[in-house]
This record gives C-alpha cells, structure tokens and sequence, in this order.
C-alpha cells in the first residue's frame, strides 16, 4: 500500500523557562514534545514558585494518507477506499476516473468508497484520481488499483 505524506509528527511546546517544570497528559516531562496521533494533549506547567497552570490543545492531522489499492470482495479486508485524515478538510472533492479518462466516481465530503457505482460493481483494473481537499493547496493525483 502507497502512503504518500505519512505525517512524521508534531511538536508541541509549552510555555515556560529555567526553573519550570512539565507533566504532559502522554507521561513526559520534557518542555517539547513530538506526537504523531491526532488527539486532545494537555499540560501541567508549574513555575518555580510552584504556581501551576494546565494548558490544553488539540492535534488534528492535515497529511491524508491515500492507499492505492482495495479489494470490495466482502472479505472484510480492505473492501473499501479509507482516505485517512481526508474529514480534516471539509468540502473535500473525490474524483476517479477509468483508464479512458471518464469520470466513474465522484464525492464531496468523502466517506469511505466501496467500488460501487449505481449499486454495481466497478471492474478490476487501475483508476486515477484527483483529490481536491478545497483548502487552498493544490489538488492531489495518483491511481488506485481495485482487485477481488
């Protein structure tokens, strides 16, 4: 599977100085910390004084991740296209198209694809897609195999 993008991680740093200490909600007590899932994060700061104050924040993804291949055989592995991190970006479009170029599938607001068209089945074989996340960056291509 192609993860293209796969986020390495975000640093979170509290405020603070010499002198202050840290309890993060993850176990570390370091000023900065790198997170890879997205989630709630909070931190204790205590000055040197002794004055605590906990500071909160959330981690949303903005790297999709997008496999390039599915099986919709009702297996329960892989029968549908996940777009992962893709509801990060509201009003997203998913485009597929067939090897001649025509528009087989199209979304917005993407949920997860299950290789039906009209209630059938699309064949085996390679598609092409564009993915415009509608912030702003620009559209991303790739193909995507659908095998049974």
């Amino acid at each position: 599977m192609n993860t293209p993008g796969i986020n390495s991680g975000v640093q979170l740093t509290a405020p603070g100085g010499a002198g202050y200490t840290y309890a993060w909600s993850t176990g570390e007590v370091t000023r900065s910390i790198t997170v890879k899932t997205g989630t709630d994060y909070q931190v204790l700061v205590t000055d040197p004084a002794g004055c605590a104050t906990r500071f909160s924040t959330r981690v949303v993804h903005q790297t999709i991740v997008i496999p390039n291949i599915f099986s919709p055989n009702g297996d329960g592995i892989h029968d549908k296209w996940v777009i992962e991190h893709l509801d990060n970006f509201p009003g997203n479009v998913v485009q597929v198209y067939n090897r001649y170029g025509q528009m087989v599938f199209k979304m917005t607001n993407y949920m997860p694809w299950d290789g039906r068209v009209n209630g059938k089945d699309m064949p085996v074989g390679t598609y092409y897609y564009i993915i415009d996340p509608k912030n702003g960056q620009k559209p991303v291509t790739g193909y995507i195999d659908i095998i049974r």
